[in-house]
This record gives C-alpha cells, sequence and structure tokens, in this order.
C-alpha cells in the first residue's frame, strides 16, 4: 500500500533494543564514572543534583548558565 519493501518493520524491533542498550550502557558510565563527560569537561553527579531545576522546584538562581527574564520595559519607538 505505501511502497514500502517492509524492511522497516522487520528493522524497528532491532534499534528499539539498540537505542535501550545504548541508554543504559551511558547510565551505567554515567554512575561508574561517577559524573558526566561531555567536550571533554567532566561534571561530577552530585553537583548536577545539587544544580538541577526541577519544574516545581523552580530554583533558577542555581542554573547554570540561565538568567531569568526581565520583565518587559516600555515598548521601544520604531527604527530602534
Amino acid at each position: 500500500m505505501s511502497g514500502g519493501s517492509g524492511l522497516e518493520g522487520l528493522v524497528a524491533p532491532f534499534a528499539a533494543v539498540t537505542l535501550g542498550g545504548v541508554i543504559a550502557w551511558s547510565t551505567l558510565l554515567a554512575l561508574v564514572r561517577g559524573g558526566i563527560v561531555w567536550r571533554g569537561t567532566f561534571y561530577p553527579l552530585p553537583e548536577l543534583r545539587k544544580r538541577c531545576v526541577r519544574e516545581f522546584g523552580l530554583s533558577a538562581e542555581a542554573a547554570i548558565g540561565w538568567a531569568p527574564p526581565r520583565p518587559p520595559g516600555p515598548p521601544k519607538p520604531p527604527g530602534r
């Protein structure tokens, strides 16, 4: 009907299992190392947990690289 060969349906379960394995391996490495290595920098798990911003905790001051939005000011005149 769709013109596919049906191979997509055979490969999808393998892809799902592979993705699950990659997630499990990544989790295991993070736990064994005690942190995450991202672009050559090591981030310890306790520091990441301490600075984690939860949806209902909303501790934006402790978030890395995020500034709270500024309150809206007066509109700027056109042309500036």
